[in-house]
């Protein structure tokens, strides 16, 4: 593996899991929420839906490797957003993404390249020139000239 982790289930979390009668130990940090949140979200006013995930959601994880198919529709969404952090932190990493580097857009290979003016902890990359240019780290290929 390449050692890129997202962050785990908390203590806390693993224990309010425990007292709820559910298991979030090994979870990431947002999978466990979701779980927490599926049950005690309809008790504090919660809206959000807690049927199974869509068949866009399923079709869409598939493509990313991940199986969402018996989870929750919250689960399934934050293990889609987990899966495209890690996508984002390894491209971060393996290409060496920061400040000053020039990359070319996955989405327009035509396009010139763009200089990269800094990356949110979110992972959202903005370039240089104003206008609020972003893409995610994902959809950012460096372009070394």
């Amino acid at each position: 593996m390449d050692g890129i982790r997202l962050p785990p289930a908390t203590a806390e979390q693993v224990a309010l899991g425990l007292k709820l009668g559910i298991s979030v130990d090994g979870d990431s940090y947002g999978v466990a929420a979701a779980r927490i949140l599926d049950v005690v979200g309809p008790s504090i006013g919660d809206d959000t839906r807690h049927d199974v995930p869509t068949d866009k959601q399923t079709d869409y994880a598939r493509t990313l490797g991940v199986d969402i198919s018996h989870d929750s529709y919250r689960v399934g969404a934050a293990k889609l957003d987990d899966a495209l952090a890690l996508l984002d932190m390894r491209q971060i990493a393996q290409q060496e993404l920061g400040p000053g580097v020039k990359v070319r857009l996955k989405s327009r290979p035509g396009y010139p390249p763009r200089v990269i003016s800094s990356i949110q902890d979110s992972r959202l990359v903005f370039f240089r020139g104003g206008g609020g240019a972003k893409a995610w780290a994902r959809n950012c290929i460096r372009v070394d000239e």
